[in-house]
């Protein structure tokens, strides 16, 4: 469970990351074209997470007294029906998040709205859960998923209170914006994806096969997260859209290619250990952790501005001759009064409080 604890927060602090660069390159990049991002991220994330699984492969085989490569390619290939064939479908669906976060984060959008959301999926994920474990007792049904397990009052209470902390930081730094975004359809796409992906992903991994060992189930089944990531690809079989992919990979991927792989490889970590995290550990539990990595990216956007600040300038340098601009919409946490930090400030520890209530003793 450690493990899964470590892995969840590495998990919180790719997320932060990968939330403030992606704000800061979609206009520069992907010349505010959420699908352009959307094509990049699937297709680098697909790639890397199959290099990185398949290097843990090797690794697991050489440390392994008992296993080895072909070992873990036949347990992988013997799991594809059925919880390979969910796995690859959590995959897709989470390319389809993908999609939804890019489009909230274009033209108009603004990201503290979205992150507020993302922070929010929690709640969500518990009312998912408690409308099962209701249905499980009307119609008398087992609890064969165990997903209702850790539904006590301290949880609940710990969950909520975390939650509500953030999406209120949130809100009181973007009360305009807030309650009224242009993307709402996809803001709530975003939840959908968000919920459906950890309940189904933690279900299938804790469905452990009995011939195989735990960790073995659980990397034979992770090739198929990333061939479903890879289905966020498919505008490249569209002549119109696959145009366009062209145009933008010669004008701007080539000339920041070295800032969008590194980027691209931080996105692919979130759900790399958000999966080892989902393996051992509830999806409300998981989604607490990842939600309050709007407790780095202020951090971060304080660093930036300090920066900028400091530069007399609106530039961020990346390397000689490529620069990215920053304007005030950039910021997800704008700056504000000495008052309104204090209560930001509070909210935030209010958050950590809520976290540490809802993960003691589980």
């Amino acid at each position: 469970m450690t493990i899964s604890i470590v892995a969840t927060l590495i998990s919180s602090v790719c997320m932060s990351l990968m939330i403030v660069t992606d704000k800061l390159m979609l206009n520069k990049c992907y010349e505010s074209k959420p699908r352009q991002a959307w094509f990049v991220s699937s297709l680098a994330g697909s790639i890397f997470g199959l290099f990185l699984t398949f290097a843990m492969w090797g690794v697991v085989a050489i440390i392994s007294p008992v296993g080895n490569i072909s070992m873990i390619l036949g347990a992988s290939l013997d799991l594809f029906l059925w919880q390979g064939l969910v796995v690859f479908l959590v995959g897709i669906i989470g390319a389809q998040f993908l999609l939804s976060y890019f489009v909230c984060f274009g033209e108009d959008a603004n990201p503290a709205s979205v992150a507020a959301w993302i922070a929010a999926t929690p709640l969500f994920i518990l009312l998912t859960l408690a409308c099962l474990k209701l249905l499980t007792s009307i119609f008398e049904i087992n609890d064969s998923l165990g997903l209702t397990d850790s539904l006590n009052l301290k949880f609940i209470f710990g969950t909520i209170l975390a939650t509500v902390s953030l999406i209120t930081f949130e809100y009181i730094t973007n009360k305009n914006v807030f309650l009224y975004n242009k993307y709402s359809k996809h803001l709530i796409l975003l939840i959908t994806y968000s919920v459906v992906y950890s309940i189904l992903l933690e279900y299938t991994l804790n469905q452990n096969a009995d011939k195989y060992s735990t960790s073995m189930y659980i990397i034979a089944l992770l090739p198929y997260l990333w061939l479903g990531f890879a289905t966020g690809t498919r505008d490249i079989f569209n002549k119109n859209k696959r145009k366009e992919i062209f145009n933008n990979w010669n004008l701007n991927v080539k000339k920041y290619w070295q800032l969008i792989i590194l980027v691209e490889i931080i996105g692919m970590l979130v759900f790399y250990f958000e999966y080892f995290g989902l393996a051992n550990l509830s999806a409300v539990y998981v989604s607490v952790i990842i939600g309050a990595h709007v407790l780095i990216v202020y951090l971060l956007d304080l660093l930036i501005s300090k920066y900028l600040h400091n530069k007399h300038n609106r530039q961020l340098q990346i390397s000689n001759g490529k620069t990215l601009l920053i304007t005030e919409s950039n910021f997800l946490h704008p700056k504000s009064s000495v008052i309104k930090n204090v209560i930001e400030v509070s909210l935030l520890l209010t958050t950590v409080l809520g976290i540490l209530i809802a993960t003691i003793n589980i």
